[in-house]
């Protein structure tokens, strides 16, 4: 194996590697955008109220709000465990 062609090795896995980080940091970004952008169902909202009918319609926003929060949580913590932040999110996660 001469020098050049180590050279040429390793530059092809250089390569290679910025490739993958690059296509890796696109899909981590367009996860992001999924979860800032996703419109929950009104349903959510409504089985909030009917565990907690307490709540106002600004409250069921707030819990809204907290879940998207829990969910962006969860994707930076790259799959280690998170947990729930209250038991009304968890209402309306489940």
């Amino acid at each position: 194996m001469t020098f050049d062609d180590f050279i040429l090795i390793a530059v092809v896995i250089i390569f290679t590697l910025l490739i993958y980080f690059k296509i890796r940091n696109i899909q981590y970004f367009r996860r992001e955008m999924y979860i800032n952008k996703y419109v929950f169902p009104a349903i959510l909202s409504e089985k909030v109220r009917g565990k907690y009918p307490h709540l106002t319609k600004q409250q069921t926003d707030l819990v809204m709000v907290a879940l998207r929060d829990y969910f962006y949580i969860c994707h930076k913590a790259k799959g280690k465990a998170v947990a729930m932040p209250s038991q009304v999110v968890d209402v309306a996660w489940h």
